[in-house]
């Protein structure tokens, strides 16, 4: 199912949405290969779970395939942040409130993944383990919970801010440099 909504938005996306790219402030197709999926793939080539490797290179495939989309996903809302902090700075703040509310609740949920990752004793133990035998996956992973926690912990900010001034304009104050 999740694969077919996925499948459903991308087509959206370059179809019936395509119009309302701002191409002005959005990164290339180039610029988002070369400094966000080359890197994430280079690292689940090297950091990935190595689960149950003795099933073959369909096993070892499915685990790169995971890592790489655990590290896509811990850094795949900054160029979202910066699409809106361009917005912000040329008119003062960002008006589309359905995004910022979207942002904010991804925001919400990374947070309690990530305070989830933290407050679990086995967590630590295990992260711990697994860095001492340089299966370096569990620490990556925490690491890419927390990057994607702290690169939307300065957006949810300003949004509880423009939330508490009843503004409901989410008015970024130097919150990223492009």
């Amino acid at each position: 199912l999740t694969l077919v909504v996925t499948c459903v938005v991308l087509f959206h996306m370059n179809t019936t949405l395509k119009h309302t790219v701002d191409y002005k402030h959005d990164m290339s197709r180039k610029t988002q290969v070369l400094y966000i999926l080359v890197p994430c793939a280079v690292a689940a080539f090297f950091i990935n779970p190595a689960v149950k490797m003795e099933l073959g290179p369909i096993s070892w495939v499915c685990n790169m395939l995971w890592a790489f989309a655990t590290y896509v996903e811990a850094i795949s809302v900054f160029p979202q942040l910066m699409v809106m902090k361009h917005i912000s700075d040329e008119i003062g703040y960002f008006e589309r409130k359905s995004t910022a509310d979207y942002v904010f609740a991804l925001g919400i949920t990374r947070f309690f993944g990530c305070a989830s990752w933290l407050l679990q004793p086995a967590t630590f133990t295990y992260v711990y383990t697994m860095t001492l035998k340089l299966r370096l996956w569990g620490i990556a992973t925490l690491i890419s919970e927390i990057v994607q926690t702290f690169i939307l912990a300065d957006f949810c900010y300003y949004y509880i801010k423009s939330v508490a001034d009843g503004s409901g304009l989410v008015r970024f104050n130097a919150v990223m440099s492009a």
